[in-house]
């Protein structure tokens, strides 16, 4: 059996977040997991307000990049428990050598926060229980730590 995986921030820094009030500081969720978003349910978290524009994001966690979309700022990391996690809207300049099949770091930077489609920048993070980046979203937010990065 592989044990859960400690993962590290998508961003330097604290969450704060109304919802999720325990933890406090720097940035915000702008989009909470399970939101209501264009008639559907919004499957990730947002962080978007006080993180810096073009803020660096790494890795959560050590696991090999299983998809990597340009037009779109797109990431997803296959870890060792079998747990995947998906970023979203990274500006594609500092996503150069990112292919792939790479193996990525926990902590590494993979990218930076960005906006794609319109709308403002933000970090867009999905955590998945398994390979499939599709299915099997669970909130991120219990996974995330409580101290800065």
């Amino acid at each position: 059996m592989v044990l859960p995986i400690q993962y590290g921030k998508p961003v330097k820094g604290q969450i704060n977040d109304s919802f999720h009030p325990r933890v406090t500081g720097v940035f915000r969720v702008t989009q909470r997991f399970h939101d209501e978003r264009f008639g559907g349910k919004h499957v990730g978290i947002d962080l978007g307000n006080g993180l810096a524009d073009g803020a660096p994001v790494y890795a959560v966690a050590s696991g090999k990049i299983i998809l990597r979309r340009t037009g779109d700022g797109c990431i997803g990391i296959l870890h060792a428990d079998g747990t995947s996690t998906y970023y979203a809207h990274l500006r594609q300049p500092f996503m150069g050598g990112l292919v792939v099949g790479n193996l990525v770091a926990k902590g590494q930077q993979i990218g930076r926060k960005g906006g794609t489609g319109g709308v403002p920048e933000h970090l867009h993070f999905e955590r998945h229980s398994g390979a499939s980046l599709t299915s099997g979203h669970t909130d991120p937010w219990p996974w995330l730590p409580l101290t800065a990065l």
